[in-house]
């Protein structure tokens, strides 16, 4: 019965809250597996939403198995998922870098994943842009930016983000339930990665 309580006080906090994303404000999102509007995932699957909701797209493909957990929120977007480890209905259990799907997407999106890679991440953050996205396609990506082993660095990203040609967007925790878009790349924060190819 607390349980239940707790879930519901929760629920109904998150559900009126909102964040500004490049000015559009958008609702947080709470839900009970893995997001009780404390984690990143409370701003990386609206942003997400917003972008599927918004960029015109036929073919879709999310690396990582992030959004078929949160089934009602994702129900209406047919797409094509391919994870390594997690096994799943419907999901390609390959490296990423290994998927030969024998065609390209006009959409990619990848929600906290390129950082568990290793040393793979960036060859295969470049396997993505130039062998399964179309051209004028769209690849939107979320990752932690620190110092942490599953963490991006900045000084990483900044040497990535040199030779491509991409929008990058960056989100930092003010409090348990606050966050908030800001200018510059800081460790401690979330990066939003738009590449066009």
């Amino acid at each position: 019965m607390i349980y239940k309580t707790i879930v519901a006080f929760l629920r109904y906090s998150f559900n009126n809250r909102t964040f500004a994303f490049n000015n559009i404000l958008l609702k947080y999102f709470f839900h009970s597996y893995n997001c009780y509007g404390l984690c990143e995932r409370t701003i990386e699957i609206p942003i997400i939403r917003w972008y599927l909701d918004n960029y015109k797209h036929n073919n879709v493909l999310e690396i990582g198995n992030v959004t078929k957990h949160y089934y009602e929120s994702f129900r209406d977007v047919e797409r094509d998922v391919v994870d390594r480890d997690e096994k799943a209905y419907d999901v390609f259990n390959v490296d990423i870098y290994d998927f030969k799907p024998g065609k390209r997407y006009d959409f990619i999106y990848s929600i906290s994943t390129f950082e568990h890679m290793g040393d793979h991440t960036f060859r295969n953050l470049d396997y993505v842009i130039d062998a399964l996205l179309k051209e004028n396609g769209l690849f939107v990506l979320t990752v932690p930016i620190g110092s942490g082993e599953e963490e991006v660095s900045i000084d990483m990203l900044n040497h990535y983000l040199k030779g491509h040609v991409m929008k990058t967007y960056f989100f930092r925790k003010f409090s348990e339930i606050v966050w908030g878009q800001i200018d510059v790349i800081k460790n401690d924060c979330i990066c939003v990665m738009e590449i066009t190819k």
